[in-house]
């Protein structure tokens, strides 16, 4: 999540503890996408602390694993469970597989069948050398946008649109 939000990957970084949120705002197809994202470190405990408020209202979840701990990947099925009861049900989803940098204890085939399963898109990333990130962050905008197509109409441009702007047709030495 560091790396998304524009603050760098830290060996040393403690774990979220609890839930972090942060915001960005993410440029997709020349609109400027607000995105909050909430963080729980994977973390069972803090499950029940998300408030269905806060899912009710969600567009989309990267549901992250950490390919190097087993029972990260095997708690997916319930966070799953999770947001098929209390999202949205067109809630676009992306299974990542983080820490590919690691030894991996989760296969990769693991991980693509389950996708497959759920049928939604899988990833691997690596937030230690940047690897995916965006590219994560990307598909589930890709997936945001095309379940709920009118959010679009309410996103500012990222471009300037100089044509707007009053012209004076006279100029300084003209008689008239």
């Amino acid at each position: 999540m560091l790396n998304f939000v524009g603050k760098s990957f830290r060996p040393t970084h403690i774990n979220t503890i609890g839930i972090d949120k942060e915001q960005r705002d993410f440029e997709y197809e020349g609109k400027i996408v607000p995105v909050v994202v909430w963080d729980t470190a994977g973390q069972e405990k803090y499950r029940g602390a998300l408030p269905k408020q806060l899912f009710k209202r969600i567009h989309g979840v990267l549901l992250v694993y950490d390919i190097n701990n087993h029972s990260t990947f095997n708690s997916v099925s319930s966070w799953m469970e999770l947001i098929k009861a209390d999202a949205p049900e067109d809630t676009a989803i992306v299974l990542v597989a983080n820490k590919i940098d690691l030894e991996h204890r989760v296969n990769e085939n693991e991980g693509r069948d389950l996708a497959k399963l759920y049928r939604i898109p899988f990833i691997m990333t690596s937030a230690k050398q940047g690897l995916n990130i965006e590219e994560a962050f990307r598909e589930l905008m890709k997936l945001v946008l095309t379940k709920n197509p009118a959010i679009l109409s309410t996103l500012k441009s990222s471009t300037i649109d100089l044509d707007d702007t009053p012209r004076n047709n006279k100029n300084c030495c003209s008689r008239g």
